[in-house]
């Protein structure tokens, strides 16, 4: 693992989804990341063995996105930025890239 120091920097976009305006400053703590990636094949290897439901395969609840329009708030939506395409195996180039769109619930074992 390698230390990430913390600091400031602009945080979303006044040029995309609403959702995500209006850009402001934020602030992140420091943090640990591993110093290798993880590929979607591990990813996808630790979701077999442990049985984890990840984020992107429970319903949202429309309540933790208020201004979300309802039609990006399924599972099949949302699983499509961790799998894309999911209903098809993915090609074997696909598997070996690095997973970034996990979320910390889905990285952290309680």
């Amino acid at each position: 693992m390698v230390w990430i120091p913390g600091g400031e920097f602009a945080m979303g976009s006044d040029h995309h989804y609403p959702e995500e305006a209006p850009v402001h400053r934020a602030s992140v703590d420091g943090f640990w990341m591993d110093r290798c990636a993880v590929t979607n094949r591990d990813f996808a290897r630790f979701v077999e063995e442990t049985g984890h439901v990840t984020v992107a395969e429970r319903p949202p609840d429309a309540a933790d996105y208020p201004d979300a329009c309802g039609t990006y708030l399924t599972i099949e939506r949302c699983r499509y930025f961790i799998y894309p395409d999911s209903t098809q195996a993915q090609p074997f180039e696909v598997k070996q890239w690095p997973a970034t769109t996990i979320r910390i619930t889905n990285a952290v074992r309680r």
